[in-house]
């Protein structure tokens, strides 16, 4: 047995695989691996306070730890031989040798040669473990990028990941229709979870319904790592409720799956309707998934008020927990769903409703001009800051903030007045206000006639006040707060 699938007793959709290599050593790198391949699934459980990852690599180290090749074998051939060729077989190669019947797998360990070749299997495999592993048996750890080292495409993965975290397109990728049950998918480029792709263009064909059946339907881009000899292709399904996409976070630790949503449709038996693009854009500098990185989380409680972003759902979309609850270990398909405002995805036990908090802001700057600042440039602003994977975000009335005794520096506090709408009115990060409204004021110039202005929050109405308004005897601006 060379590769141990270990699965989690109580969530089976979270796994960790481990590989026996040649030279002993064992880990979840999918590299210079034993052929054939054995394989062996095994649940494990964990108790309470400890984690599935420690109990994997519990079960991994009993499984592999104690294997030896301590038997010493030593075969004498001619040189170049040409059964066994001695000269091509490699250090650490594992081999099965059999004398009188009986069969021992061992390791080539060393070769001496003179007028002939002589073999050495097993006895110095700890010795030469330390060979092999070089500078990463040096105290159990690895200097992947120096000169002389191995750099593989699993490390540029989670080095770009990181650097670009989520899932999207850099460019094209468009979904358009071609003819009939036919969509044309442009060129393009993306990453998924660090692994970087590009899209051909192409055709996709579509399973129409039966007559009188109305389907959902989508066309995503599948990254399996399992799979050896296609591990990425784009795929089109339909089904009266899709099943969720694979979407594992650690892909590139448990050589799992993810699957990337490019848009979503209806089947009919005439045809295709409703064509949705739902992927994400990446953008240059982005630090966050592209334009809205991801912040919602697998297998995470989330209180009523918490406000996230995901990446699927529509760049406007700022989803906030209406219902508290746990995420699901697997992200379910609703996100990409998402078409208005108001709309609901349950994620696990929670509940997460789309709001649109830059078009809120849009609708209230856009007649506030002596803000003095534009609508495009506070959109750029809000966005960003929502978008950075540094900040939580959280709904709370105003009442509600003031009333904090401290406040945290990496949340962003979205801030409602009015409980029956929750329309954001006022946004803070800490204790430092990025936006405000402003209050309504109506001056009264003379008894018929009067004159309403927005005047920036805590600014002085007074002040503020036209000349005319001020000349008129013992009358006081009224004030209302408003939205505007």
């Amino acid at each position: 047995m060379n590769k141990l699938i270990i699965y989690d007793a109580e969530d089976y959709s979270n796994t960790r695989i481990y590989y026996l290599h040649p030279d002993l050593g064992y880990d979840t790198k999918d590299r210079d691996r034993i052929t054939p391949v054995v394989c062996e699934m095994q649940a494990v459980s964990h108790e309470e306070g400890s984690s599935f990852e420690s109990a994997a690599i519990s079960a991994a180290h009993n499984k592999f730890a104690n294997l030896s090749y301590s038997n010493l074998i030593e075969l004498t051939m001619m040189n170049g031989d040409a059964l066994v060729k001695p000269e091509e077989l490699e250090f650490g190669q594992v081999a099965d040798i059999i004398s009188d019947g009986e069969s021992y797998r061992s390791i080539l360990t060393g070769r001496e040669r003179g007028k002939n070749t002589k073999l050495v299997f097993g006895t110095v495999w700890l010795d030469l473990t330390k060979i092999l592993g070089g500078r990463r048996m040096a105290d159990n750890i690895t200097l992947k990028t120096y000169k002389g080292g191995n750099v593989t495409p699993q490390d540029d993965a989670i080095i770009y990941e990181t650097a670009i975290p989520g899932s999207g397109i850099f460019k094209g990728c468009e979904v358009t229709y071609a003819r009939g049950n036919v969509l044309h998918i442009s060129q393009g480029f993306g990453m998924i979870r660090g692994r970087f792709f590009e899209v051909y263009e192409t055709e996709i064909d579509v399973c129409l319904a039966d007559v009188g059946e109305t389907l959902q339907g989508r066309v995503y881009i599948h990254l399996d790592l399992s799979n050896a000899d296609e591990p990425i292709k784009i795929l089109a399904q339909a089904a009266a409720e899709l099943p969720p996409l694979d979407a594992d976070v650690n892909i590139n630790y448990n050589n799992s799956s993810y699957d990337l949503e490019l848009a979503i449709f209806t089947v009919s038996s005439a045809g295709l309707d409703g064509l949705t693009k739902v992927f994400p854009t990446l953008k240059a500098g982005s630090g966050g998934g592209g334009g809205g990185g991801e912040t919602l989380t697998r297998a995470t409680s989330y209180a009523v008020g918490d406000a996230v972003t995901a990446v699927g759902a529509p760049g406007w979309a700022t989803l906030v927990c209406t219902q508290a609850g746990t995420t699901a270990a697997s992200k379910p398909s609703g996100y990409s769903r998402i078409t208005k405002v108001g709309d609901k995805v349950l994620d696990g036990t929670a509940v997460f409703t789309a709001r649109n908090i830059i078009g809120e802001l849009d609708g209230v700057i856009s007649s506030n001009a002596s803000l003095g600042e534009s609508v495009q440039t506070l959109d750029t602003k809000v966005t960003d800051m929502m978008s950075s994977t540094g900040l939580v975000m959280k709904l709370v009335s105003l009442d509600e903030y003031r009333a904090l005794e401290s406040y945290s520096a990496t949340t962003i506090y979205l801030c409602y007045e009015d409980e029956a709408t929750k329309r954001v009115t006022r946004i803070f990060v800490g204790e430092d206000r990025v936006y405000a409204t402003g209050i309504k004021v109506t001056y009264q110039i003379d008894t018929g006639y009067a004159l309403e202005r927005t005047v920036p929050d805590r600014e002085d109405a007074i002040a503020a006040a036209p000349d005319a308004a001020l000349e008129a005897p013992k009358l006081k601006p009224r004030c209302g707060r408003g939205t505007g």
